[in-house]
């Protein structure tokens, strides 16, 4: 919670936030946390894993591996599927990163 607390834009009092798993292992523990809008009706868990290292008697949120690298995985995929258009003129989003494109498969 006090990782959550210093990130902007996350405001925790409009969550209900749970720990789905822990796995330890020495000074490390892999966790998933799973967030759910309040008063939203049915709404959609998000998941997200983060690792914590022990630094006295504290865990704390190691900083990700993958910073900076494609939210979507993969090396330059298009995220929407091979041959899907980007958007209904065929242009991308302002400030998308553009994607190369596929050979068909």
């Amino acid at each position: 919670m006090d990782y959550l607390s210093t990130r902007q834009g996350l405001n925790l009092n409009s969550m209900d936030i749970a720990v789905q798993s822990l796995v330890f292992r020495q000074n490390e523990v892999d966790a998933v946390v799973v967030f759910t809008p309040k008063g939203s009706g049915p709404a959609t868990p998000m998941s997200i894993p983060y690792t914590l290292e022990r630094k006295g008697d504290r865990w704390v949120v190691k900083p990700r591996s993958n910073a900076g690298q494609n939210p979507h995985g993969g090396m330059g995929a298009n995220p929407h599927g091979a041959g899907m258009p980007q958007s209904g003129t065929g242009a991308l989003p302002p400030g998308h990163p553009a994607i190369p494109p596929q050979s068909p498969q």
